[in-house]
């Protein structure tokens, strides 16, 4: 199931979307989602508390999140849908795993989500992009980048992508399970999460491209790079994959693969 608006992609014609805007450098917003966004996609109206708090668990800490500020990240998940340009949803080999990820089809349909003009694909399209080695090819022609992610990409983004300048916002990884080094102690929230709107608006955002891999946090932060100007690109566990951490399954059977 698909929702039942918008327009699906196949995979040239995502790359072809993604490339349009990163040479066009206008705003622009692509974020996937899957089976975690899918529980806070449905809260508080359909995911109960307990789901709800289990998932935040994951991320990071429920104990740091009132129950305002619960409700608010639910309806900010709602609209970081509305506000992306072009959406990765989950696919058949997704939807037989569990209701989880059947829900994000569920609820973009229930909550009209997905507009006529919006672009839809598949979320794994950005796994695709490894597969290839296509991510080189792709950024051609940007020399700076920007990063919201738990890994430490910096070098590698010069020496393999032949970015010349990069700026990375470092956020701790996902408290369960915790793969790979810290880059930073501070809390992800509220502490991190208020400290970026001001890093991003610091980094000269307009047509800049931004790689972000921030768990369920990370669709907030890519409306906020569309409001300042800038291109965010949600890519999630592809980070992870660069720097040999192995945190998927995909990952686990061929690391060398997913190294950048």
């Amino acid at each position: 199931m698909i929702p039942t608006n918008g327009t699906f992609l196949d995979f040239d014609g995502f790359y072809e979307e993604i490339k349009r805007a990163l040479d066009t450098r206008e705003p622009y917003m692509f974020t996937r989602y899957g089976d975690g966004e899918g529980l806070i996609l449905g809260y508080p109206g359909d995911t109960s508390q307990d789901n709800f708090e289990k998932r935040i668990n994951k991320w990071f800490s429920i104990g740091a999140m009132g129950p305002h500020e619960q409700r608010a990240f639910g309806e900010m998940m709602r609209e970081s849908v509305k506000a992306a340009d072009m959406i990765g949803i989950p696919g058949l080999r997704h939807a037989e795993v569990n209701f989880n990820w059947r829900s994000v089809h569920i609820y973009l349909n229930k909550y009209k989500l997905v507009r006529d003009d919006h672009l839809v694909c598949s979320m794994d399209n950005v796994l695709e992009l490894q597969k290839r080695k296509l991510y080189p090819e792709l950024f051609k022609g940007h020399d700076a980048v920007a990063a919201i992610t738990c890994r430490d990409i910096e070098q590698l983004c010069r020496d393999k992508l032949g970015f010349k300048h990069v700026d990375v916002f470092h956020t701790p990884p996902q408290l369960r399970p915790c793969v790979g080094p810290r880059m930073t102690d501070t809390r992800h929230y509220p502490e991190l999460y208020n400290q970026i709107p001001e890093w991003i608006h610091s980094v000269n955002p307009a047509g800049k491209l931004f790689l972000i891999g921030a768990g369920g946090l990370g669709k907030v932060y890519s409306m906020w790079i569309k409001e300042a100007g800038g291109i965010a690109f949600d890519i999630g566990s592809v980070l992870d994959g660069w720097v040999g951490a192995v945190t998927r399954s995909h990952i686990s059977y061929d690391p060398d693969m997913w190294r950048l």
